[in-house]
């Protein structure tokens, strides 16, 4: 990640946190933000996300390598379960220079097991 410019943010998950920390980040000054959320496109929980997203004025990508390729700093705000999952996938996908930030409650030994 480039030091001297101002970075490109994402999100995997735009759950209440990561619409928060969104709107936030906003107003200090972030202008590109973006966001993948599996569930964006589901019928009922898709309504949410996207409301939120509009809001946020967060860009919604179609997927996770999609979200990589755009940002440098990247938030994972899913639901704790997943954390692991996540990381492995982000890891298959990660490119130099990006930055990964696990922000999931997940228990000491799954956060161990993301440093790997």
């Amino acid at each position: 990640m480039d030091t001297t410019t101002i970075p490109i943010i994402g999100f995997i998950g735009f759950g209440e946190a990561a619409f928060h920390i969104s709107k936030g980040l906003r107003q200090d000054g972030i202008q590109a933000i973006h966001a993948f959320d599996v569930m964006a496109d589901h019928p009922s929980a898709g309504i949410k996300i996207k409301e939120r997203m509009e809001t946020a004025e967060v860009n919604k990508d179609n997927s996770l390598e999609v979200l990589i390729k755009n940002c440098d700093v990247i938030f994972c705000a899913t639901s704790a379960k997943y954390a692991l999952e996540i990381a492995q996938d982000v890891a298959n996908s990660f490119m130099k220079g990006k930055m990964y930030i696990d922000l999931n409650s997940a228990s000491p030994s799954i956060k161990k097991k993301l440093l790997l």
